[in-house]
């Protein structure tokens, strides 16, 4: 089992906040503090028994942890790694939970020294479509990725300490170079977002606004669950991501062009071939994603 004196997270929320309450669970964790801004929140999640305790210092709280987890959004991790730079950091591991690695290491290189090796950026790739410690769980990585994106110069105890605190908690790690992160995750989590944001904001601006929302079912909402999700969190992610969402954004108007092309020719063949490709494709991928959670 894991065992680790004290774990101090920044930003106690959906992932801070499950994280802290699975760690309580599943590993020897002596202490483990929360940092924030809200007194309110942070004593919620006292309650929750997410944290043992809190503290507004964080500078002060640094040299006196083991690990750091910074789990706030993706813009905001320069303020709070230059706050970890005035503190004792030069022992303590920081990791991060942002979903663009490009832009948050080059924020901890700015606010560390350049050569500083226990920072390893990572990426629980989980969540849910509300994001404050009300919505943490304990069972929320169990199963799920997590991907950590070292370079050579990253220490490896400390990336084995923060591979350990993930899968001790129920994720399956993953190694990935950073910018090819950046890359499929543009894909796979950033571009779903945007279309769900994006359908909601279209019927919004259309001419039948009541009606569509009044008519709409399930298949509605089930598309657009993660249009719930924090705005602030996805306007930081697409700002700290942009070439490769502008380059995703592209090619998906051309997958959406190409459908439109079949609708206007009346190629019925042509749509059935591409909703048939797409059916089967994600029905094979849901069995696959189901089987991996059946197996923890």
């Amino acid at each position: 089992m894991l065992t680790l004196e004290r774990v101090t997270i920044v930003g106690v929320g959906l992932i801070g906040g499950s994280l802290g309450i699975a760690l309580k669970k599943h590993a020897n964790i002596g202490e483990i503090v929360g940092v924030g801004r809200s007194i309110d929140n942070l004593r919620k999640a006292i309650f929750y028994q997410a944290i043992d305790r809190f503290t507004t210092d964080l500078a002060v709280e640094v040299g006196r942890s083991d690990v750091v987890v910074v789990a706030v959004p993706v813009r905001a991790c320069e303020q709070i790694f230059e706050i970890i730079a005035t503190g004792d950091y030069e022992k303590t591991i920081v990791t991060d939970v942002g979903s663009v690695k490009s832009n948050v290491v080059e924020s901890a290189r700015r606010a560390f020294a350049l050569e500083y090796r226990l920072f390893v950026p990572g990426h629980p790739i989980a969540g849910r479509e509300h994001s404050s410690i009300d919505a943490a769980v304990e069972g929320l990585f169990e199963g799920m990725h997590t991907i950590l994106t070292p370079d050579s110069n990253t220490d490896e105890k400390a990336v084995r300490i923060v591979q350990q605190i993930w899968e001790s908690v129920g994720a399956k790690v993953e190694f990935m170079d950073l910018d090819m992160h950046d890359l499929i995750l543009g894909a796979a989590s950033h571009i779903p977002h945007l279309l769900a944001f994006s359908l909601v904001n279209w019927i919004l601006d259309g001419e039948q606004t009541e009606e569509c929302f009044k008519f709409a079912a399930s298949g509605f909402y089930d598309f657009t669950r993660i249009a719930s999700s924090d705005p602030v969190m996805w306007r930081d992610i697409c700002m700290t991501n942009p070439d490769v969402l502008v380059k995703h954004i592209d090619t998906f108007i051309e997958t959406l062009q190409s459908m439109r092309s079949a609708i206007s020719a009346s190629d019925e063949q042509e749509l059935e071939r591409k909703f048939a490709t797409s059916k089967q494709t994600r029905d094979l991928q849901l069995e696959r994603f189901l089987a991996r959670l059946n197996s923890k």
